[in-house]
């Protein structure tokens, strides 16, 4: 905690407000790990002039396991209900960010909803969801069409360096293989990486002409046009 909120942080934003972002028209938004409601009002209340939003992670770790992110855990619906509404109310005086996805989180689709029978479906309630709450919504790419977790066919697929350690931190601890890929495919920060989607009957799904860093989602899971 200390790390994320020093004992100055306050007077440092408030210093960075009037000599700097006071004097431009932009928007600011504060990546904010361990923090909580309290504070996170005291990071955006207009009066106080330090940030506009925060990003906060408080519903990204309900389904947290004994390998953290690396799980097999689902969030319990009651828990996510309860963490939403509590930043819904807290925040009264003060300011949202709003967020299902992002460079390193699974693909919302997978982890909240149904991605098999009902992915449309699980897409849908989770954008409107977003959108119908207070605060500012972040529309991460591919989660505008449904994009889901990729199976990747190798563990040796997996390009990010967190997910590569944590596989070795694994067998080390005697996982099987078979829950080391369930994990990997539920956490791993390369969910999020794969290709856009922009076009299933392209190449690379019209990403790109060269090879793409993350492997290609298998199967495939562009959203046609057509129930967009």
């Amino acid at each position: 905690m200390g790390s994320s909120n020093g004992p100055r942080v306050h007077e440092f934003l408030q210093e960075m407000n009037e000599q700097v972002l006071s004097r431009y028209d932009v928007m600011t938004v504060g990546e904010t790990p361990n923090t909580t409601t309290k504070q996170a009002l005291l990071f955006t209340d207009p009066a106080r002039k330090e940030l506009n939003m925060v990003f906060q992670f408080e519903h990204m770790h309900l389904d947290y396991g004994k390998y953290g992110k690396f799980s097999v855990e689902r969030a319990p619906l009651a828990d996510l209900k309860e963490n939403l509404s509590k930043w819904q109310n807290d925040l009264e005086q003060g300011w949202n960010s709003l967020y299902w996805n992002n460079h390193d989180q699974p693909r919302a689709v997978s982890r909240y909803g149904d991605d098999q029978r009902f992915r449309i479906e699980s897409a849908k309630m989770l954008g409107t969801l977003l959108h119908g709450m207070k605060g500012t919504p972040f529309v991460y790419m591919g989660e505008e069409i449904g994009q889901v977790n990729p199976e990747f066919e190798r563990l040796e697929d997996y390009q990010d360096i967190e997910t590569r350690a944590f596989i070795d931190l694994l067998r080390e601890n005697g996982e099987s293989e078979e829950f080391i890929r369930t994990v990997c495919h539920n956490g791993s920060r390369d969910n999020a990486r794969t290709p856009m989607q922009w076009d299933s009957n392209k190449s690379n799904y019209g990403f790109s002409k060269a090879s793409p860093g993350c492997p290609l989602p298998k199967p495939e899971t562009f959203l046609p046009s057509k129930t967009r």
